[in-house]
C-alpha cells in the first residue's frame, strides 16, 4: 500500500538511496509521474508506431540528454512536454532512480515524482499513441515481474516484463518499475 503523503516517502526514500550513488553520467532520461491521489496510478504512454526506436513499446515519456539541458530534471520535462505537453509547474520532484542500461548499452535516468490526477495532457501523435495511468497498487500487489531470455548478435541477457491486461510493460521500464515497487515495499537494492 503506497504511504498517504508520497511525495514526502518519495524525497525522504529517495535521498536515503542516493547518498553514495553517482548519477553523472546518463544518456537518456525518463519521466516517472505518479498520481498524488488515495489510490496512486503511473503514468506511462504508448511510443507511436512510426518511431524509430522501439515503435509501439509502453514506456514512460523522455528521450535522450540535449546539450542546452542543465539537469536530468530538465531533460525528463522537457521531453514530457515534447510528448504529452505535461507542463513543468504540473510536476513535483520526488528525487531519481539509480542508472539502468538498456539492452542497446544507454544509460538511462529516472526523475520521480508527483502530479495531479486531474493534470490535463494532450498526446503529440507522432511521439505517443496512447498516454496510460496504470494503478500502483496492482503493480505492488502482483508479482508480474518476470525475466525473459533474449538475445542480440553480440549479447544475451534477461529482459524484464510486466503482464497488465491488454497491455505488456518490458525491459527498462518493467524494470524501473520493479525497483520503484520494491522502493514503495521498502526494500533496498
Amino acid at each position: 500500500m503506497p504511504p498517504p503523503n508520497l511525495l514526502a516517502f518519495l524525497k525522504r526514500r529517495l535521498t536515503i538511496l542516493s547518498v553514495g550513488r553517482r548519477h553523472a553520467r546518463a544518456d537518456a532520461v525518463v519521466l516517472i509521474a505518479i498520481t498524488n491521489q488515495a489510490a496512486p496510478r503511473i503514468l506511462l504512454t504508448r511510443r507511436s508506431k512510426g518511431l524509430s526506436r522501439n515503435p509501439g513499446d509502453i514506456a514512460f515519456p523522455g528521450g535522450m540528454r540535449d546539450p542546452c539541458d542543465e539537469t536530468f530534471c530538465k531533460t525528463a520535462l522537457r521531453e514530457a512536454w515534447e510528448e504529452i505537453r505535461l507542463e513543468s509547474d504540473g510536476f513535483q520532484y520526488g528525487g531519481m532512480l539509480p542508472v539502468q542500461r538498456t539492452i542497446d548499452g544507454l544509460d538511462v535516468i529516472a526523475v520521480v515524482g508527483t502530479i495531479s490526477p486531474s493534470l490535463l495532457l494532450t498526446l503529440q501523435s507522432c511521439e505517443v499513441s496512447e498516454i496510460l495511468y496504470i494503478p500502483l497498487e496492482q503493480l505492488v500487489r502482483s508479482a508480474q515481474l518476470r525475466r525473459n531470455a533474449s538475445s542480440t548478435p553480440d549479447m544475451h541477457s534477461k529482459i524484464n516484463f510486466y503482464e497488465y491486461p491488454d497491455h505488456g510493460i518490458s525491459g527498462i521500464t518493467a524494470g524501473f518499475i520493479s525497483f520503484l515497487v520494491m522502493l514503495l515495499q521498502g526494500v533496498d537494492r
